[in-house]
């Protein structure tokens, strides 16, 4: 289950389709996997999982 502020609107990735172009979204993508991938721990599994879904999230733009 997403988190309340994320329950709420538009879904980031919706977002982001309706209003970045392909380049804009994967840059996106690489920013917040590296922040993921060096934020301080102690929440490694969701950051992990966030990593996960913003590359899926990535593959499919370039898919596309």
């Amino acid at each position: 289950m997403k988190p309340i502020q994320y329950q709420i609107g538009i879904d980031t990735f919706q977002r982001l389709e309706a209003n970045c172009s392909k380049e804009e979204i994967l840059a996106f993508c690489k920013g917040n996997i590296d922040k993921y991938n060096w934020r301080k721990k102690g929440s490694d599994l969701e950051d992990f999982k966030k990593i996960i879904d913003y590359a899926n999230f990535a593959i499919k733009q370039l898919k596309k």
